[in-house]
């Protein structure tokens, strides 16, 4: 797919209607139905080294679509401080790809230990996954912040995805120091990489770089993310921000009333990892494999 298919959120293609009415119809309630806000996401990267086994963070980097930041450190105290009281970042989604397995090791601890400023913590999983995260204060609800995992709804690598929506810019290759002292920020084993890798012996040009790597990491998720929200409103009206899982999005436009998938968003998202069954009526609707079937054991299914 290329981006020049993603239309703005209140475009209604004359072609998909029959009649001028129908196509009233569907721009009257594009301006009343609530689009989404993309102005109000954000995304962000943790950067780690592997020493004797074990991840050590190092670099935390964050973007909006705008503006970028990044901290060396250790913790996570200064993204969230950042996030928390900024009145930029009130009422903000932001998203981490792999956020249930990986980031939240590096954030967990510094999100618990806002209770003790006032600070309501809600978190909703699954199983071994975390859904969400939202961080709301108890004085003010408009200190509100919603952490959620890209992955569990784009459940592909951010390599794949930035490919797939054709991002001028995608990952980059990562910076690697190899050079004379700063132990802390040295793998002692680069086999653990599976990727392509750039050696860096400069400590000042590795941390030029490699804080480079780590806002383009954000920056290419926000694109891909900002791509996928217009693209599933565009075609079904349903906003991706309200839904955390591919099931429970897949779920919505099954809702809507919508039959059939657009073999466009199949080849973006690449559906071969989405597999959700559910039952309704006897019907059994699966998405896997790139592809969509409805197989109705019963009579023709009616929409509610």
């Amino acid at each position: 797919m290329k981006t020049s298919y993603i239309q703005p959120l209140d475009y209604v293609d004359p072609a998909t209607c029959n009649t001028q009415k129908e196509y009233e119809q569907k721009v009257s309630r594009k301006k009343n139905s609530s689009a989404p806000n993309l102005t109000k996401i954000g995304t962000l990267d943790i950067e780690t080294v592997v020493r004797e086994g074990v991840h050590y963070p190092y670099l935390y980097s964050f973007c909006d679509g705008i503006r970028h930041h990044s901290w060396f450190t250790s913790t996570g105290s200064d993204l969230l401080k950042h996030l928390l009281s900024s009145n930029t970042y009130r009422n903000f989604t932001v998203y981490a790809h792999n956020l249930s397995r990986f980031d939240i090791i590096f954030l967990l601890r510094d999100i618990a230990r806002l209770k003790e400023e006032g600070y309501i913590i809600n978190i909703i999983k699954k199983d071994d996954k975390i859904i969400s995260i939202n961080i709301k204060h108890i004085k003010d609800d408009n200190i509100n912040l919603t952490l959620k995992d890209s992955l569990l709804l784009l459940p592909a690598s951010l390599d794949k995805l930035a490919k797939n929506f054709k991002l001028e810019v995608g990952k980059l290759v990562q910076p690697v120091y190899v050079g004379a002292g700063h132990e802390d920020y040295k793998d002692t084993d680069l086999s653990h990489f599976s990727k392509e890798v750039e050696q860096v012996s400069n400590f000042e040009e590795w941390q030029r770089k490699v804080e480079i790597y780590c806002q383009q990491d954000c920056k290419a998720l926000h694109d891909v993310l900002v791509h996928f929200i217009k693209l599933v409103w565009n075609k079904w009206q349903v906003s991706a921000i309200n839904y955390p899982t591919t099931p429970s999005l897949a779920f919505a436009i099954y809702r809507v009333g919508k039959r059939s998938l657009d073999r466009r968003v199949l080849t973006v998202i690449e559906f071969q990892k989405w597999r959700v069954f559910f039952k309704r009526k006897k019907t059994r609707t699966i998405f896997r494999s790139g592809k969509f079937s409805q197989k109705i054991q019963n009579k023709k299914l009616t929409n509610d």
